[in-house]
């Protein structure tokens, strides 16, 4: 995801609406709300300094004890007044010198973003890249460990389970789902048996729809190891709960968990890691020749 529509802070694809956040180029991002509260600050100091400089600017001459109470008060009032005109000056040059300080320190990268109320954007995530995930699901309370190979540009996904020690009764697949075609293929690692069935789910890619809501950003890590990423979801005013969760890496847009939630309770919960772009070898997305006679139903993954 990123922080600004410009493209000259981190390299990295944006769409092209403005965020509440600003990025200078080797910098972490900053909040539009941080130079309003330097210059609240700022203006917390003017009393300070208004009262330092009448202390360092010499009073007009007392007038003389003979003159009457009325005028006495008339010249005091003129001495404040000519107190709080020296201080509202001061004050007026002040805040401007600091608000192009500001705005110096802001625009020190040879660029600045467009400052906006309408909240971050989607960023844009890679359309094809190899990797591997961990999905639990929650009504099972089982993990499933698999490398995965994703095309979004002809809506296609691989997904090969992996073996992690002796799981009794335990069948390992192969998955195969091509959206454009409606079919997934289903394979036996060992046996090579194949499956082939209808795919009904619309195609649903691992990137986060231009109407999102934006729900948080954050560090995943410590001090020195560390990445920056942002949550969004589907939730929408009218509804107070979401049943999509996706949290994105802010430089590159890459998916590090996605959660799906029905009638308020979890259902999947996948975790992304080992990511790298493009595809090594296009060829995973081709059926087995054990395919050509596939069955028509869906194998159990016990035994």
């Amino acid at each position: 995801m990123k922080a600004v529509s410009t493209s000259c802070l981190t390299g990295s694809p944006a769409k092209s609406q403005s965020m509440t956040l600003v990025q200078i180029k080797g910098s972490v991002p900053i909040r539009p709300q941080l130079l309003g509260a330097a210059l609240t600050q700022w203006h917390a100091l003017l009393p300070t300094l208004c009262q330092r400089q009448q202390q360092a600017t010499p009073s007009p001459e007392t007038p003389d004890s003979s003159i009457s109470k009325k005028q006495q008060q008339r010249w005091e009032r003129l001495h404040s007044l000519s107190d709080i005109t020296r201080c509202s000056s001061l004050s007026t040059s002040m805040t401007g010198t600091a608000l192009q300080l500001l705005l110096l320190l802001w625009m020190r990268s040879g660029c600045a973003a467009a400052v906006s109320t309408t909240g971050p954007s989607p960023c844009l995530a890679p359309a094809q890249w190899e990797g591997r995930a961990v999905q639990y699901d929650h009504s099972t309370g089982r993990n499933t460990r698999a490398a995965v190979s994703y095309d979004a540009s002809q809506q296609r996904v691989r997904v090969l389970e992996e073996k992690k020690g002796l799981v009794p009764c335990k069948r390992f697949f192969e998955y195969i789902y091509l959206y454009q075609e409606t079919v997934m293929f289903q394979i036996e690692q060992v046996t090579k048996f194949c499956s082939k069935l209808p795919l009904n789910e619309p195609w649903d890619p691992y990137d986060i729809p231009d109407n999102s809501t934006y729900e948080d950003q954050y560090y995943i890590g410590g001090p020195e190891d560390q990445i920056f990423v942002q949550e969004w979801s589907d939730r929408k005013p009218a509804r107070k709960y979401e049943t999509w969760v996706g949290v994105y890496t802010l430089k590159d847009c890459y998916p590090v968990q996605e959660t799906y939630t029905r009638n308020y309770s979890v259902t999947t919960s996948t975790r992304f890691f080992d990511i790298q772009l493009g595809i090594s070898d296009p060829s995973v997305f081709t059926p087995p020749a054990s395919c050509q006679v596939a069955e028509p139903i869906r194998m159990k993954e016990d035994c």
